[in-house]
């Protein structure tokens, strides 16, 4: 299992953090997932930034799938994903 961790920021345009935007296009790819929200900074700029965690198996391609239509419809320069190895993790 890993963890994947999306970084979008506010939308170029309107310099607003679009989190429905952001939910509406989770929601269509993944059952559950984690968003906290952050201060970033992108060439020097800070702006609101959202910190999507998914814990699944083998799905890079559905995350660069939900990226790439992050960073379309935000007018996104780039979305940095990561990914972590997680040893154990179970629902109770």
């Amino acid at each position: 299992m890993e963890k994947y961790k999306l970084y979008v920021g506010s939308n170029n345009e309107t310099k607003i953090l679009e989190l429905e935007l952001i939910k509406g296009v989770l929601n269509t790819f993944f059952e559950g997932y984690s968003l906290s929200i952050i201060s970033g900074v992108w060439k020097g700029l800070s702006e609101q930034t959202a910190i999507i965690e998914i814990l699944s198996e083998n799905i890079d391609d559905k995350i660069k799938i939900v990226a790439s239509q992050l960073k379309e419809l935000l007018h996104q320069e780039a979305i940095l994903i990561s990914k972590e190895p997680i040893i154990s993790a179970e629902f109770i």
